[in-house]
């Protein structure tokens, strides 16, 4: 079963926050955020994935964006 995660990305008009499957983007929920806020939303999907998936979602670290990760 490939996982899901939740990623923080950098994106032109600020951060984005990214649901990935087998590390490919599969859907972004919002963008243009701040990092901080973008970290908090990422949390928020997180525990609401957590609540309504039998998928079991890996939240990247939120001390450092994918591309920093790299």
């Amino acid at each position: 079963m490939l996982e899901d995660q939740f990623w923080v990305r950098k994106s032109s008009t600020g951060y984005r926050v990214e649901l990935c499957r087998g590390g490919e983007p599969y859907v972004t929920f919002v963008d243009g955020l701040t990092r901080e806020g973008a970290e908090a939303e990422a949390r928020s999907l997180t525990a609401l994935w957590l609540k309504i998936s039998k998928r079991r979602p890996i939240l990247v670290s939120t001390a450092r964006t994918v591309e920093e990760a790299s």
